[in-house]
């Protein structure tokens, strides 16, 4: 609901930007438009670090990272990394971190990446050990 959603979004405490969701377009051409438009908005942004928060997002959390030098955290879900493995692979390989949203999730990021941890963050449990700086680096605890 528009209307729902404009006083959500005057009630934040930072701005929020929509981007317009085209059906006529595809869901696949949605998803690009944005990955595309985050990139220009981090360009007048400049946001520290980047939170993408599906896979589906990852190519934009990178061209961030490429164009600006920013790290991006990638949340994972199980699903979306069964049905994404291509992506999966890329979307963890380049982010400074990787946060899952289960231990089953995390089992799935480690044989998608062997050579990257991902650590478990949820209300039960957390194996996340590490924070990290705006430069991208980690930081121990």
């Amino acid at each position: 609901d528009a209307e729902a959603s404009a006083e959500f979004d005057a009630a934040q405490p930072f701005p929020v930007r929509r981007i317009p969701h085209r059906k006529a377009a595809g869901r696949s051409s949605a998803v690009a438009l944005l990955d595309v438009t985050s990139v220009w908005l981090a360009r007048r942004f400049r946001p520290h670090v980047v939170l993408s928060g599906h896979i589906v997002t990852s190519l934009g959390a990178w061209g961030i990272k490429r164009f600006l030098g920013r790290p991006y955290v990638q949340y994972l879900h199980g699903r979306e990394v069964v049905i994404r493995p291509r992506l999966s692979t890329f979307g963890i390989r380049h982010a400074a971190a990787v946060v899952a949203v289960s231990r089953y999730t995390e089992s799935l990021a480690h044989a998608h990446e062997p050579s990257r941890s991902a650590c478990t963050a949820s209300r039960r449990e957390s194996t996340c050990r590490r924070t990290l700086r705006p430069g991208g680096r980690a930081v121990p605890p």
